[in-house]
C-alpha cells in the first residue's frame, strides 16, 4: 500500500491474511518478513489495527509516549492507537497499557504485538468484571493489570465497584478488593507502587465521600489511610494517584489540588504534583 524510510529501514504498510499491517526491515543485510519485527537497534513498535470508520484504509504511524520512574518512553503507534488513553508503561519501557475509546485495555509489547485484557466494552455493558473501567496500572515487571471496573451486570455508575487484576497476557480477570463505601461506591485509579509489591486507590461514591487506600499486590492487608473525613475528599472528584519515586510517598489529584502524604496516611499537606510520575505522562 505504501512504504517510506525510517533511518536505516523500511517501514511497509500492507495487508497480511485481510488484516492491516506495517513490516519493518532489519538490518541492510537482512530481509524480514514476518509481521511488525524490528532489529534491536529499532525502538519498540506497537502493532497496526483495522482503521476506524471515518478515518483513512490507510494506517498512520505517529508516537506514542510514555513515564515512569525509570526514564520516559516513545513508542511508533498507528493512529487508532493514538487516540487511546496512555495508562503507563513497564519499568523497563517494553510494555505500554493502554485503554481504547474510554474502555477496552490493551497491553502494546516491543515486539509489535498487542493483547487485548478486557472485554469488548460499550460504556455501562453488562459483562461482569470490565464494565465502566475507572482506573488501570500496569506491574513494573509488565506481567500483571490490575483495573477498578464493577461487579455487577447492571452497570449502575457509582455502586457495585471493586478492583480486578489480570495478566498482561490476557486471560480471566480476578476480585482483589470491593469497595467498603456503605451501599457500595466506586473504586478509582489503582496504582503501583515502583517496587511492585503495594497498590494505591481510590473508594467513594462518583463525586463525594473518598478516601485513600494502600494494599499488598495480592490484593491482602488492605487499609485505609485517608478517610472521607479530610475535608478536601467529602465532596470532590478524584483525578488521580501517583507514587513518589522512593515509593514512601503518595500524591492525590482532586478538584481543588494535589495533597501529598506518607504511605501510612501521615503528613498529608497539599504540594506539587510536579515530582510525581502521573500515569500516562512524561516524569
Amino acid at each position: 500500500m505504501s512504504a517510506a524510510a525510517w533511518g536505516s529501514h523500511f517501514v511497509v504498510a500492507g495487508a497480511y491474511d485481510a488484516t492491516p499491517v506495517i513490516w519493518i526491515s532489519g538490518t541492510p543485510t537482512t530481509t524480514e518478513t514476518a509481521l511488525v519485527k524490528s532489529s534491536e537497534s529499532v525502538e519498540p513498535t506497537a502493532s497496526v489495527q483495522p482503521s476506524v470508520a471515518g478515518r483513512s484504509s490507510e494506517p498512520t504511524v505517529g508516537q506514542i509516549e510514555c513515564g515512569n520512574h525509570a526514564g520516559n518512553w516513545s513508542y511508533p503507534a498507528t493512529s487508532v492507537q493514538l487516540n487511546s488513553a496512555i495508562l503507563g508503561c513497564s519499568l523497563d519501557g517494553s510494555r505500554v497499557l493502554i485503554q481504547k475509546g474510554n474502555e477496552n485495555l490493551f497491553v502494546l509489547d516491543a515486539d509489535g504485538s498487542e493483547t487485548q485484557v478486557t472485554e469488548q466494552l460499550s460504556g455501562f455493558n453488562e459483562i461482569v468484571g470490565s464494565a465502566r473501567p475507572t482506573g488501570a496500572t500496569i506491574s513494573p515487571d509488565g506481567t500483571r493489570i490490575v483495573f477498578a471496573g464493577l461487579t455487577t451486570r447492571e452497570g449502575l455508575s457509582c455502586h457495585d465497584g471493586a478492583l480486578f487484576a489480570v495478566s498482561a497476557d490476557g486471560g480471566p480477570a480476578e476480585v482483589l478488593w470491593r469497595s467498603q463505601v456503605p451501599q457500595n461506591g466506586i473504586v478509582r485509579d489503582p496504582s503501583f507502587s515502583p517496587d511492585g509489591t503495594r497498590i494505591a486507590f481510590a473508594d467513594g461514591y462518583c463525586d463525594s465521600d473518598h478516601s485513600v487506600w494502600v494494599m499488598n499486590a495480592d490484593g491482602s492487608d488492605a487499609r485505609q489511610i485517608v478517610s472521607s473525613d479530610f475535608g478536601p475528599l467529602g465532596a470532590t472528584h478524584v483525578h488521580g494517584l501517583a507514587w513518589s519515586a522512593a515509593g514512601d510517598r503518595i500524591a492525590l489529584q482532586v478538584d481543588d489540588g494535589t495533597y501529598i502524604f506518607a504511605t501510612d496516611g501521615s503528613g498529608l499537606a497539599s504540594g506539587s504534583a510536579s515530582e510525581f510520575c502521573w500515569p500516562g505522562r512524561e516524569c
